[in-house]
């Protein structure tokens, strides 16, 4: 997964994949009633959807911060 914060509105998303194994888990959704959209995930194994669930990937994962991106809009 990856996770990002925009500058505009200062939210946190996150977007995730599956390999091929766990396609099955994209076929449900990720219902978060404490969150609003956006929200998307699709059949293709990609989820997209606001907030990062740092106690989850303490405790399942790696949560590293690998890089600070700016994007300039005029």
């Amino acid at each position: 997964a990856i996770g990002f914060r925009s500058t505009l509105t200062g939210k946190n998303y996150t977007m995730e994949w599956y390999e091929l194994f766990q396609l099955g888990n994209c076929t449900f959704p990720h219902l978060r009633p404490e969150m609003d959209a956006p929200f998307w995930c699709n059949q293709g194994a990609a989820c997209f959807f606001e907030g990062i669930d740092d106690v989850h990937w303490k405790e399942n994962g790696t949560l590293v911060q690998v890089a600070t991106i700016s994007v300039y809009v005029r």
